[in-house]
């Protein structure tokens, strides 16, 4: 545990589902990275003895790092655990993945426990209300990964306040006009302050309005800090 950079890992809005896997079952990413062979081998070696691909355990037999991973990659096939598509895999929200780790029997570092309580204690992102995360589809996503990390943030923060006040809120019905969402957005991350057409497009797939919807003072009065 000594070994861990907790400050790095901690500043990280997204990590590698593998990664994720290690750190909340109390391993070091670091020390399973694989190092590359000369170019002529053709193969890799691995800074630890002990490492394999994670897709190689058999669930019944592997450590919980492991075991985490195969349960990790079903709920995201479900979509009941948001992630995201990168260019080096795929990649969790360390506070939508943490308590799905409590759920499933894992006991987190401690170091760890401010960032899993981001979500109610006891629960996971299957046993809250599913319909208020959102699981980009990577075929069909315009939207680069950067933007689909500052919006999952976003929709996982208008949930805990909606949630705070008693309000119903569902991605597939969002508040409101996109103007009105796209203003919040920009408040909130200036990695929203896109063009409105640009704004719409990388939400095609994503988020969903009622047509006919009318401007709403919705977002106002959940972020007050931000309108005034």
């Amino acid at each position: 545990m000594a070994g861990i950079n907790r400050e790095y890992w901690t500043k990280l809005e997204l990590w590698l589902l593998e990664d994720a896997c290690l750190l909340a079952s109390g391993e070091d990413p670091i020390t399973y990275r694989p190092k590359p062979r000369p170019p002529q081998s053709g193969s890799v070696i691995f800074i630890s003895s002990q490492h394999r691909d994670l897709r190689d355990f058999d669930p019944s037999s592997s450590p919980d790092w492991a075991k985490l991973y195969h349960l990790a990659r079903a709920a995201i096939d479900a979509k009941t655990l948001p992630a995201v598509q990168t260019k080096r895999g795929l990649a969790v929200r360390p506070a939508e993945f943490l308590p799905f780790a409590q759920g499933k029997g894992i006991t987190l570092p401690h170091w760890l426990a401010d960032i899993a309580s981001a979500r109610p204690a006891g629960t996971t992102p299957d046993e809250t209300q599913p319909s208020t995360t959102i699981v980009p589809d990577n075929a069909k996503r315009k939207a680069p990964d950067i933007f689909i990390a500052a919006l999952i943030r976003l929709i996982a923060e208008i949930s805990k306040r909606s949630a705070q006040k008693g309000i119903p809120f569902d991605v597939n019905e969002m508040p409101g006009i996109k103007a009105d969402f796209r203003e919040l957005a920009i408040k909130f991350d200036s990695r929203f302050n896109k063009a409105p057409s640009t704004f719409d497009d990388y939400l095609a797939g994503l988020l969903r309005f009622k047509q006919g919807a009318q401007e709403t003072d919705f977002y106002q009065e959940l972020f007050p800090e931000l309108f005034t």
